[in-house]
C-alpha cells in the first residue's frame, strides 16, 4: 500500500501567528492582572493618584480610573478590550468605570482558578450569566426610591460620586456647583446634561470658580472698537461666513485698467456693507458667529456699535441658542427681529491673562457654565472631571430615582444572596456562583485597603453586620471605623450605575473566557516595484 501524501494547505498569510487554547488563557490572565494591579489602588474616596507620560511628554495626575485607561495607550489585545469597556461604561453613565475593570479583572482571575481545578470554561460563562441575572434581580430588592426635590439627597448623590477630593470642604463645594448647574437647567422633570457646559482656567483657588447663568466663550470681541459691554443686548447667531464668497478653484485675477481693479473691490465691499445693514434692520446689537467674520466688515460693525465674536464652536451655539432663546440661522436673509436672542448683559472680561465674552441671561437661562480654577492645570483637570462625574451621577438619578447603599455595601450584600443562591444550584456551576460572589468582595476590599485598613477585618465585620439584617452598611473609608451605616451617612449610588457596571463588567469577562484562539495576521509589507495598497 503506497503511503497518502499530503499537499499542506495554507490560509494565513505568510507571517501570521496563533495562540491556542492553553497559552490563550494565560495570555488574557496576564494582561487581565496588570490592569487589575494598576486599577485596584484608584478605588474608593482614598484611591491613589497615577502619573502618567504620554508620548510627547504631557503629563497627567489622576485618582479617576476612567481617564487612566484612557491616557494609556495599550497594545495587548485582551487589555484593549478591557479600555474599550471602561471607555463605553464611562460613556453611558460616567462613573463606575474603576468598579467595572476590578470586577472584570476578578471574574477572569477567578475563572482561572476553576479551570485549574478542572472546570470549563463553558459552564463557568454560564454560571457566570446565572449570577449576573440573580445580582441584577437582588439589587432592585434592595434599592431605595429618592426624593428628586429634596436638595440635600442629590448633594449625596454627587458627593459620593466625588472621590478625587477628601478635603470635605471642597468636596462639599464641587457637589454644590454641580446639584446647581443640574436644577438651573432642569425642566418639568426631565434634565438634559448637555446644557452644563463646563470649561477650566487656570489660576486662583478653587473657590474663584465661576458659575455662569449663561455661557461663557474662551473668545474675544473681534475689533478694538466695538463696545465691551452691552446691557440688554439683541444677539443674532449666525451659523454663515460674514465673508465675500471665494471661488471654488483658486484663480489669479489680471486687470489691465486700475478701475476695474477699484470697481472690483468696491463691488465687495458693497456686498459685505448689505451683509451689516441686514444685520443692523434686525436691530441687533451682538453678533456671535459660527464661521469667519472679514476685516473689513468687522470695521463695519464697529462703525455701528455691534460687538462680534467669531468662529464658535457648534457645542457652544447651541447652548447660546438655549440661553438667549434666539434661534440659530444659515442665511442671513432669513434674520429678522424673532429670531434675536436676549440676555442681561453682553460682556468682554479678562480672565487670567486671556480675554473671555460672556453672554449673561440670568436665573432664567436653561443653560449655565461653570469655569474651574485653581493653583495649575493638574488640579483644575482633576475637578473638571470629579464634576462631570458628579454631573453623569445626577443624570442617572434623574432617569431612574431609585439608589443603593454605597461604600461597598450593596455588593457585601449581594455576595451574600449569591453564596445562598448558590447551594439550590447543581453540579459544578455553584463553584461559579460562588466565584462571582468572591470577586464581587474584592470591591469593598479594595476600598479597605485603600484606606490603610485590614481588607480581611472589614470583610469579616461587613459580613457579620449583613448577616444580621443591617444590609446597609459599607466600608468605612473616611472614618475610624470599619464599617459605617452607608445609607444613613447619604452614600448613595445611582441603581443605574451599579445595574451597568454589574452587566458590564460580566460580559466584558465571558467575552474573553470564550476565546480559544488568537491570529494576529502579518501585517502587508510591498515588495520591490510594488506600490502598498495595490489591488490584485
Amino acid at each position: 500500500m503506497s503511503e497518502q501524501s499530503y499537499i499542506p494547505v495554507l490560509i494565513l498569510k505568510e507571517g501570521s501567528s496563533e495562540r491556542e487554547e492553553e497559552e490563550v488563557r494565560s495570555f488574557i490572565l496576564g494582561a487581565s492582572e496588570v490592569i487589575n494591579e494598576a486599577i485596584s489602588s484608584m478605588l474608593g474616596p482614598n484611591g491613589k493618584f497615577k502619573l502618567i507620560m504620554d508620548t510627547f511628554g504631557d503629563v497627567t495626575i489622576t485618582s479617576s480610573g476612567a481617564t487612566a485607561l484612557e491616557e494609556v495607550e495599550v497594545e495587548h489585545p485582551a487589555a484593549k478590550v478591557l479600555v474599550e469597556t471602561a471607555k463605553t461604561v464611562n460613556k453611558d453613565v460616567g462613573d463606575g468605570v474603576t468598579s467595572t475593570i476590578l470586577l472584570a479583572t476578578e471574574l477572569i482571575n477567578k475563572a482561572n482558578e476553576l479551570i485549574q481545578k478542572g472546570i470549563h470554561p463553558s459552564i463557568i460563562c454560564e454560571g457566570y450569566d446565572k449570577a449576573l441575572k440573580y445580582a441584577q434581580e437582588s439589587l432592585e430588592r434592595n434599592a431605595f426610591e429618592i426624593n428628586l426635590n429634596e436638595r440635600k439627597n442629590l448633594l449625596n448623590i454627587a458627593k459620593t460620586a466625588i472621590t478625587s477630593f477628601t478635603n470635605i470642604e471642597d468636596l462639599e463645594y464641587l457637589a454644590e456647583l454641580a446639584v446647581e448647574a443640574v436644577t438651573r437647567v432642569l425642566e418639568v422633570g426631565k434634565l438634559d446634561v448637555d446644557r452644563i457646559k463646563v470649561d477650566k482656567k487656570s489660576g486662583g483657588t478653587l473657590k474663584d470658580t465661576l458659575f455662569v447663568e449663561g455661557v461663557a466663550l474662551d473668545k474675544e470681541i473681534v475689533h478694538a472698537a466695538m463696545p465691551k459691554l452691552i446691557r440688554n443686548p439683541k444677539i443674532a447667531l449666525l451659523d454663515t461666513s460674514l465673508e465675500v464668497r471665494k471661488t471654488e478653484y483658486d484663480e489669479k485675477l489680471k486687470f489691465k485698467d486700475p478701475s476695474m481693479l477699484r470697481s472690483f473691490i468696491k463691488k465687495e465691499q458693497d456686498t459685505m456693507r448689505e451683509m451689516v445693514n441686514k444685520i443692523k434692520a434686525t436691530g441687533a446689537n451682538v453678533v456671535l458667529c459660527q464661521k469667519g467674520i472679514d476685516d473689513f466688515v468687522q470695521y463695519l460693525l464697529s462703525k455701528e456699535g455691534i460687538a462680534a465674536v467669531r468662529r464658535i464652536k457648534k457645542s457652544d451655539m447651541e447652548k447660546l441658542e438655549i440661553a438667549t432663546g434666539g434661534k440659530i440661522v444659515t442665511n442671513l436673509d432669513e434674520l429678522s427681529p424673532e429670531f434675536l436672542g436676549e440676555a442681561e448683559t453682553f460682556e468682554e472680561r479678562k480672565l487670567g491673562d486671556e480675554k473671555w465674552v460672556f453672554v449673561i441671561s440670568g436665573r432664567k437661562s436653561k443653560s449655565v457654565n461653570i469655569i474651574i480654577r485653581g493653583d495649575n492645570d493638574k488640579i483644575v483637570s482633576e475637578a473638571e472631571r470629579s464634576i462631570k462625574k458628579a454631573i453623569k451621577s445626577l443624570e442617572a438619578i434623574f432617569e431612574d430615582p431609585r439608589a443603593v447603599s454605597g461604600a461597598g455595601a450593596i455588593e457585601i450584600e449581594l455576595a451574600r444572596k449569591l453564596r445562598d443562591y448558590s447551594t439550590k444550584e447543581e453540579g459544578r456551576i455553584q463553584y461559579a456562583i460562588e466565584a462571582f460572589a468572591e470577586s464581587l468582595e474584592k470591591i469593598p476590599a479594595n476600598i479597605a485597603r485603600n484606606s490603610g485598613k485590614d481588607p480581611e477585618e472589614v470583610l469579616g465585620v461587613l459580613r457579620s453586620e449583613h448577616t444580621n439584617g443591617k444590609t446597609e452598611y459599607g466600608v468605612g473609608a473616611l472614618s475610624e471605623e470599619l464599617a459605617i451605616n452607608a445609607k444613613e451617612l447619604g452614600v448613595w449610588d445611582p441603581i443605574k450605575i451599579k445595574k451597568r457596571v454589574l452587566s458590564a463588567a460580566t460580559e466584558t469577562a465571558i467575552s474573553l473566557l470564550r476565546i480559544d484562539r488568537i491570529t494576529a495576521a502579518a501585517k502587508f509589507k510591498p515588495s520591490k516595484g510594488e506600490k502598498e495598497g495595490q489591488e490584485y
